[in-house]
């Protein structure tokens, strides 16, 4: 039999469009599937040991991504009262007493690390930011006098983004912290993590000094980390899309200066949404969106900049942050735009960036990082940038992940898409020769998009599989919230009924017996995915 889908319906009823396309999966495996998948990231470091955090850890571990994820947090080193709000936190680890002697705080840390370990995480330690009594730029404690607004410490307004006022302490404060961590968790363990030296460097959003300041505290922070673990991992510089001259600079300094980095990282972001937030509630906002071409194109200069150096050409890369749009803390009721991380969108977007990363001009790319964890205070689906909503209900972006991991390990079958719908779906799979898996995604960087994809997919061989999908109707919580009609703080039942339908199901599918093997049809609504698994080891 074949399997084809009921057209899917717009919100006015219209029927959309249908195009078409052949997907060819060859039987000849080649390189890997590259997983690149499997970072996440967040600024909010003091939600790590909550509750959900531990909770949202073990999940990533135990079932989302079991061969193993990377946590990098911003805020490390950051002064503070050790909580956080959106886009802030603190490690607080760094204290100087009235006669001038230094202390060091862990139990912050502690808590921190030791739930990333517990989850099945490898940390990559973000050595930032300024701690306040060692920044260059003093900051006074505020009182209640007219004029200071509660809440706006001088610290917390930009103190932290200095460099230090004295470089030895900052030296001395790496190498505590590393060995810190080498006798809590022993130095196998931590030779094995990866540390960043800061973050955003090129941008006055996270550094305030000069380039050349940066370029010597990379020294500085370098040889310190490697006179207490020399077998250890340290790189940087973490820099933005556009900072391509930065990474260009850091890279000759490195050299020179024999502080080679152990791995290169930069950023991409596919928008910018101009304005951020819209005001007036009246007035429709204009419609921004993603572009995976802009991401693929920084990705490339920057990948182009390292390959100018050629001491640094065998170093993996990270480009860890990677994300459809700037702005974690703002959503879909700042902007509408924002509210592609919410649904079937967001995983969509990044199974085909995983897609086109597979790509050998890509080949020193290691891994990407989600900068999404989870909030706290927020409405349900607030669209913001987050692997959870409120109750710990998942959002979509979670079994998108779930679908990529099924790769892993498998070696990559040759693809090919053609037909009038090849511009939008991208098809990525391997075979270990006892089981072939198939990833099927319809994506356009439009969010508004619409057009199901019909395929008909070509095996190299018939019988019987099974097939799990997520869009709109199938593994998604936000859909499924909005079927509901939005409720604002949905009862217990509702939220129930929420975990229920957005979890992945499978169902048997059958491929029929055709030229070269076996086929069967398949229709993908836009930003949805397929995915096919087939057993080859049980008889057709």
């Amino acid at each position: 039999m074949t399997i084809t889908n009921e057209a899917v319906v717009t919100t006015n009823g219209a029927k959309r469009n249908s195009r078409t396309a052949a997907v060819y999966v060859g039987g000849e495996t080649a390189g890997p599937v590259r997983r690149l998948w499997h970072g996440v990231g967040y600024d909010e470091l003091n939600w790590t040991s909550t509750r959900r955090g531990v909770g949202l850890l073990a999940l990533l571990g135990d079932d989302v991504l079991p061969a193993g994820f990377s946590i990098r947090m911003h805020n490390t080193l950051t002064s503070g009262n050790g909580w956080s709000i959106p886009a802030w936190g603190s490690g607080d680890v760094f204290h100087r007493l009235p006669d001038g002697s230094v202390r060091y705080r862990w139990d912050i840390l502690d808590a921190t690390y030791d739930a990333i370990t517990a989850g099945g995480g490898t940390p990559l330690v973000e050595l930032g930011f300024m701690p306040r009594e060692l920044s260059r730029i003093s900051s006074r404690s505020a009182g209640f006098e007219p004029g200071a607004d509660v809440g706006y410490e001088d610290y917390e307004l930009g103190n932290w983004k200095y460099p230090p006022a004295d470089e030895e302490q900052w030296s001395d404060l790496v190498r505590a912290l590393v060995n810190h961590f080498i006798e809590r968790y022993g130095r196998a363990a931590v030779a094995g993590w990866r540390f960043e030296m800061w973050n955003e460097p090129d941008i006055p959003n996270y550094w305030k000094g000069t380039w050349e300041e940066y370029m010597r505290l990379w020294d500085v922070t370098c040889r310190a980390f490697r006179d207490v673990l020399p077998d250890g991992q340290i790189g940087g510089p973490a820099t933005t899309a556009h900072g391509s001259t930065e990474l260009d600079r850091f890279c000759r300094n490195a050299i020179d200066h024999d502080t080679v980095p152990d791995f290169l990282s930069f950023h991409t972001k596919g928008a910018h949404y101009d304005p951020r937030r819209h005001y007036d509630h009246f007035t429709p906002a204009e419609r921004q969106t993603p572009s995976r071409a802009v991401m693929l194109e920084d990705i490339s200069r920057n990948l182009a900049v390292i390959a100018k150096h050629p001491e640094l050409a065998d170093l993996p890369v990270l480009v860890d942050e990677c994300d459809p749009a700037v702005g974690t803390v703002y959503g879909e009721f700042d902007n509408p735009s924002f509210g592609v991380t919410n649904s079937e969108y967001y995983p969509s977007f990044v199974a085909r960036l995983i897609h086109d990363l597979q790509d050998e001009r890509f080949d020193s790319v290691e891994q990407i990082t989600h900068w999404a964890f989870y909030m706290e205070g927020k409405r349900w689906f607030e669209g913001n940038r987050t692997l959870l909503d409120n109750d710990d209900v998942e959002k979509p972006i979670l079994n998108g992940l779930r679908m990529l991991e099924s790769l892993t390990g498998l070696p990559r079958l040759p693809i090919e898409v053609r037909g009038d719908a090849a511009g939008e779906v991208a098809a990525l799979g391997g075979s270990d020769g006892a089981v072939m898996r198939v990833l099927l995604t319809n994506h356009h960087d439009n969010w508004w998009a619409e057009g199901d994809a019909e395929l008909t997919v070509h095996l190299p061989a018939a019988g019987a599989l099974r097939m799990s999908r997520l869009d709109a109707r199938h593994g998604n919580t936000y859909r499924a919230w909005e079927r509901l009609g939005r409720p604002a703080w949905p009862d217990a039942g509702q939220v129930q009924q929420l975990r229920s339908e957005g979890m992945l199901t499978w169902e048997p599918v059958i491929a029929e017996p055709g030229e070269d093997g076996g086929r069967l049809t398949v229709a993908v609504p836009m930003h949805g995915m397929v995915l096919l698994e087939f057993d080859l080891e049980t008889p057709a």
